[in-house]
């Protein structure tokens, strides 16, 4: 706790990689007697196992694996991860419907409509001519 968060960040590779380490050897891997006498001849034979699984995790051809399995599983992953509308046939569902124009507002457009347009056009009377 004491620790900057900018070191913690700084040594998130590691952290990791001690995280997986100890869950490989303490959940999955069924040790050998030769692989046990191996590993306790080192002071912390954690690191010497994270060491090698961070060497191991450098080679990063292992992603293309895990691309072609998600691109395999396309149809599945979309149900379990959140998606963006970023398609024109999802960004025209989820427009919102443009603003309609207040009433004041159509009203002060018509009006300057109709000033716009000669009064023998608009179909006044001479009395509302004359009152323009």
């Amino acid at each position: 706790m004491k620790l900057e968060p900018r070191y913690i960040v700084e040594m998130a590779d590691r952290l990791i990689a001690v995280s997986d380490a100890y869950a490989y050897l303490t959940n999955q891997h069924g040790f050998t007697d030769s692989e046990v006498e191996y590993l306790m001849n080192f002071q912390n034979p954690l690191e010497v196992v994270t060491d090698e699984w961070q060497r191991r995790r450098v080679d990063i051809s292992d992603m293309s694996f895990a691309l072609d399995e998600a691109f395999d599983k396309q149809d599945a992953l979309r149900g379990g991860y959140p998606l963006i509308a970023n398609t024109q046939t999802d960004r025209e569902k989820n427009r919102p419907a443009a603003p309609k124009p207040s009433i004041h507002g159509q009203l002060r457009k018509a009006a300057r409509k109709a000033k716009s347009r000669p009064a023998a056009e608009a179909g006044l009377s001479k009395a509302d001519r004359d009152a323009r």
